[in-house]
Parts: structure tokens; C-alpha cells; sequence
């Protein structure tokens, strides 16, 4: 016979016979959470609720803030030429992507996405991360626990009003050690989205100076608010201009 405990949903075995000792099994599991559905509450737990975030309509759940083009994973600063890259920029881009990784300072490539500019980011950011990689690796070999492992984040503009509509997305994006923002200028596409988005990226990219992180960013000029092309044009990025010919 089957004794319930207490108030805990679950049941045990008594020591009176039971002519069904295989429902015990089934109705134990059934009082478990499914450890999947226990990792996606706590995730939206840190969602923040559409109305704290304006410019983006609709909360942001559980986030992937590495989404690199497949198409581009192996690209290399040498077939930047064959993917359609201007001469001036693809020269410009190896010797960008030929200083340390780990150093390589904030760029911002400008140009229609037709020049190739998302494959030039593709090779600055292969370089940082290969560069994050053995850092992290020397860290674990070396036995330092304490310290801080480096790690970067990739997302294309279209999913950046997401990710800042998202606490944890967010804090994620202030605090990474590189920070690759592909095609930028398609942020302001995003159904739902309204001008507050440029205040809110305004406020990711001090952020990230002050803390003096790293940004990389391709995007189209033209499409671009006044106030985001002001700051990518400081001193703080190297800018590359795909409009080369």
C-alpha cells in the first residue's frame, strides 16, 4: 500500500501488501521538477519585465550572446579579398587582425554590409577569441582559481533590443572582455522598437569605456542614428571605412 509523506507530494511503499508497487516510481518523478524546467525558471526569474525596458516590446527569456554567422567561422583576414572586401579595407583589416588579441583595441568597421564589413568583424573577433582562449588556458594550467577568465560576446544587431530588454543579457554585455556588435544599423529594424533604444545602447558603450572593455562594430553609416556614429567616431575606435575603392 502506498503511505504518503507528509506534505511533500511523496509516496513510499508500506509494509502491507500492494498490488501496484510500480506506481511508486512514476508518482515519485511526478513530484520532481524535470531538472530542465528548474533551469529555465531560474532563468526567467532575471528577466526583467517589458515595461522597464521601452524600447523593446516584449521580455527577453533565456539568451545566446554568441550568435557568430556560421557561413563566416573560419574566415581568415586572407580571404577577405575573395568575399568581396575592398583592397584599402582588407589590408587595413589584416593589419588590425595581426596585432595581439588581446590588446587589439575597439573598431568600428563602417560600410554597406555588401563590402564585406561583417567578415571583417568575423576576423577581429576570431583573433580576440583566440587570444581570450589561451589566456584562459594558461590560467587554468597555471592554477590560478581566483582570477578571472575572459570571454566575449557576439550578437548581431537585429537581436540587440532582445539582449538590453534582459537584466542578466545586459550586465552580461557591460562586463565581458569583448564585445562584437555585427551589423549594428539592423538594431533599429526590430518590430516594436523605438528611440530609446540609442539612450540605452548610449548607455551600454560608456559603460563598457569606463570599465575600459573593448567594442567592435560594423555597421552601415547611413542607417545609424547621429548620436551613435558620434561615438564611434572618438578616439576610443579604430575606425575602418569599407567605402574604399
Amino acid at each position: 500500500m502506498l503511505d504518503r509523506l507528509g506534505d511533500s507530494g511523496l509516496y513510499v511503499l508500506s509494509p502491507r501488501p500492494s498490488h501496484a508497487p510500480y506506481r511508486v516510481a512514476r508518482l515519485v518523478s511526478a513530484a520532481i521538477p524535470d531538472a530542465r524546467t528548474s533551469r529555465r525558471a531560474a532563468r526567467n526569474a532575471h528577466v526583467a519585465p517589458p515595461s522597464r525596458y521601452p524600447w523593446c516590446h516584449g521580455g527577453a527569456a533565456s539568451l545566446k550572446l554568441v550568435r557568430m554567422p556560421r557561413d563566416l567561422l573560419a574566415v581568415e583576414a586572407a580571404d577577405l579579398p575573395s568575399l568581396g572586401v575592398p583592397a584599402q579595407l582588407a589590408h587595413a583589416a589584416a593589419e588590425l587582425a595581426a596585432r595581439d588579441g588581446l590588446t587589439l583595441p575597439s573598431a568600428a568597421i563602417l560600410g554597406s554590409r555588401d563590402a564585406g564589413t561583417t567578415a571583417v568583424l568575423m576576423v577581429l573577433a576570431r583573433k580576440v577569441g583566440a587570444a581570450l582562449r589561451d589566456y584562459n588556458i594558461r590560467l587554468r594550467d597555471g592554477g590560478d582559481v581566483s582570477a578571472t577568465r575572459l570571454r566575449l560576446c557576439y550578437l548581431p544587431g537585429a537581436a540587440l533590443p532582445e539582449a538590453l530588454a534582459s537584466v542578466t543579457a545586459r550586465r552580461t554585455l557591460e562586463s565581458e572582455a569583448a564585445l562584437f556588435l555585427a551589423d549594428l544599423d539592423d538594431a533599429w529594424t526590430v518590430a516594436g522598437v523605438t528611440a530609446d533604444l540609442g539612450a540605452a545602447l548610449l548607455d551600454l558603450l560608456a559603460s563598457r569605456d569606463g570599465a575600459a572593455l573593448r567594442t567592435f562594430v560594423s555597421a552601415d553609416p547611413t542607417r545609424l542614428p547621429e548620436s551613435i556614429l558620434r561615438v564611434l567616431g572618438r578616439d576610443r575606435f579604430v575606425v575602418l571605412h569599407a567605402a574604399i575603392t
